[in-house]
């Protein structure tokens, strides 16, 4: 049974891999992935890069009406492996493997990751905070959707 910081983890796992498979960062990602699923045993690292393969052509095959279900399918599927693959370990293998793939996942998600903001524009890469206040309106573009607040006007009978 892992703890739901590991199962966390190869949720993240799971989602990296699927968030990869056609980026640029496939390459680096995909044998970053196959290395930490092989643990030192090169048939097993082969093993896993076949089997990421099949998952970036199964996401490269699909078209747009299948796409998302493909895309949820392969991300249970490689969060089961990674759960699956810690569980497996003993305490000390499994703590140094979690540190392992924080850091594989830390790399990754950093790579192809860039934001640009042009003329007087602001660019944040991670978390953000974003507010409107007298009038004025903040938006604020998630993953491709805008989200616009409109500040609340003041109530004029509380002047």
């Amino acid at each position: 049974m892992l703890t739901e910081a590991l199962e966390a983890l190869a949720a993240a796992g799971g989602s990296a891999v699927v968030q990869a498979a056609g980026s640029d960062a496939w390459t680096a990602t995909r044998l970053a992935v196959a290395r930490w699923f092989g643990r030192g045993d090169t048939e097993r690292e082969r093993a896993e890069l076949t089997r990421l393969d099949r998952t970036a052509a199964e996401l490269e095959g699909a078209d747009n009406a299948e796409l998302e279900c493909a895309r949820i399918g392969q991300t249970a599927a490689w969060q089961t492996r990674f759960a699956v693959l810690l569980a497996s370990l003993d305490e000390a293998e499994r703590l140094r493997s979690a540190v392992e793939l924080r850091t594989l996942l830390s790399d990754r998600l950093s790579v192809g990751t860039s934001v640009t903001a042009e003329g007087n524009g602001v660019a944040v890469g991670r978390d953000g905070n974003n507010h409107a206040e007298h009038g004025s309106v903040a938006a604020t573009m998630i993953h491709g959707g805008a989200r616009i607040e409109h500040p609340s006007q003041p109530d004029p009978s509380q002047g």
